[in-house]
């Protein structure tokens, strides 16, 4: 029996899927006497009839292919595709699947099942053929597929969930503000403005971040003279190029290969005149290589190089090294310059303003995606409106991340902080209102071509 064709996989990495399903088309049974004409080697395979069907699973569109066939002579080794033709602006590679059904099953009837999830917006039509060993073809039988509307985003259950665990949170940052100050009321204004420069910070290094990452991306496309969908923001949802055309090694590499040099690059040159003016150069590399492409290159979590490992069959131990070696480093450069936001080593003051600043962060990436991402142009062109909203809803996961930065940044890090070199110490400032305002300019900007983007 072959196994199920993987282009949809290729055409968006079965990323997400369409929602309702039409009608199954009615059975296709093969035109007598179009068969191959039979070439040295014995008699084609014969097509005895074929069943288009579908299913939608957990809101997502699968659409199959049913075809029974069987093979007189026994070695019928592949289905075989061509593309007929295509609503999208690029080819989408078809390869042969193999037919494992022994000698003797192939001479009775023998199922070769084809299709696969939706990946995209699109209308195709192609054709299946039986190969077998002397290169003798069955007669074409054709599939069309139409995948025109995204998956429903359940919005409602999500909102409800997430506020259920939001409101929690919120309760226990303003119980750690009320703890940490009581007795020190003259901190608390000084940490609510490290709190919202953190916050200002985050929403303009996301977008940079996913602009260094996803345009990486985009020049293989462009590379194919393919028209392309750029998708950054400075949410805490992800950001993406489209379309995938292929499962190049490329393809996977070129975000995190673009965006760590780069990052550095704009890094590096500033980072001996420490100072809240430059917090937004000077936060960028360690930003990337701590919360995106170290965890990205590892492939833990999944993304780029996971995909990278899987498809081309290599091993993921020098990634998982590397990967790990870019985010500690990306961490100890972080922590390093902490005491430009106002944080001292020494106090507590990191326990409620890194946790406080990316619940904020993550709060309004939620009600963004919610409010604008189901329906947008990247939903209804690439069906990934209920990916995206996923993601937001999952990134509630970093206030947690900020506690632990907080928690090693008080211990760990106070008491390796007198040996550092030079050139990682970093003098504690107390921070103004003054110094939030280029940081407040830029993660405004941010948001606002963000939503043009998003919408």
């Amino acid at each position: 029996m072959a196994r199920n064709l993987a282009f949809f996989f290729l055409i968006a990495m079965a990323l997400t899927a369409c929602t309702s399903y039409a009608p199954a088309a009615p059975t296709t049974e093969p035109t007598p006497g179009s068969a191959t004409p039979p070439q040295s080697g014995g008699q084609p395979p014969i097509i005895l009839r074929v069943i288009d069907r579908g299913e939608t699973v957990d809101g997502f569109l699968y659409v199959y292919q049913n075809i029974y066939f069987t093979d007189p002579d026994g070695d019928a080794v592949a289905v075989t595709y061509q593309e007929v033709s295509s609503s999208l602006s690029y080819p989408i590679p078809l390869p042969d699947e193999a037919i494992l059904a022994s000698a003797e099953e192939q001479k009775r009837e023998v199922l070769a099942t084809v299709g696969g999830k939706c990946g995209q917006k699109m209308e195709l039509v192609f054709e299946s053929r039986i190969r077998d060993r002397a290169g003798n073809l069955s007669e074409p039988v054709t599939f069309r597929i139409s995948c025109i509307t995204p998956p429903v985003v359940d919005t409602e259950s999500m909102l409800v969930s997430r506020l259920s665990i939001a409101l929690p949170i919120a309760l226990l940052l303003l119980l750690g503000f009320w703890l940490l100050f009581r007795k020190s009321p003259g901190e608390r204004l000084p940490a609510l403005r490290s709190m919202l420069l953190l916050f200002f910070l985050l929403l303009w290094l996301k977008f940079i971040a996913l602009i260094l990452h996803e345009g990486g991306h985009t020049l293989y496309t462009i590379l194919h003279r393919i028209t392309f969908t750029l998708y950054v923001h400075p949410f805490t949802f992800s950001g993406y190029s489209r379309p995938v055309i292929d499962a190049s090694i490329w393809k996977d590499i070129l975000g995190s290969l673009t965006a760590i040099p780069l990052a550095l690059l704009i890094s590096l040159p500033v980072w001996k005149s420490r100072s809240p003016k430059l917090l937004p150069l000077i936060m960028l590399f360690p930003f990337v290589a701590t919360f995106q492409d170290g965890i990205n290159v590892t492939g833990l979590l999944g993304g780029d190089f996971r995909n990278l490992v899987q498809i081309n069959g290599l091993s993921p131990i020098p990634f998982l090294i590397l990967g790990v070696l870019i985010f500690l480093i990306g961490v100890v450069l972080l922590l390093a310059i902490f005491p430009l936001l106002g944080l001292d080593p020494k106090d507590k003051k990191s326990l409620f303003v890194l946790p406080a600043a990316m619940f904020l962060w993550n709060v309004l990436s939620f009600l963004i995606a919610i409010c604008f991402v189901p329906g947008s142009p990247i939903d209804r062109e690439y069906f990934l409106g209920r990916e995206i909203v996923g993601t937001a809803n999952m990134s509630f996961i970093t206030p947690v991340v900020g506690l632990l930065l907080a928690v090693v940044y008080i211990t760990l890090f106070r008491k390796i902080f007198p040996r550092l070199p030079a050139w990682l110490r970093t003098n504690t400032v107390q921070v103004t209102w003054k110094d939030l305002r280029i940081p407040a300019i830029l993660a405004t900007v941010s948001v606002i071509l963000g939503l043009i983007i998003i919408t």
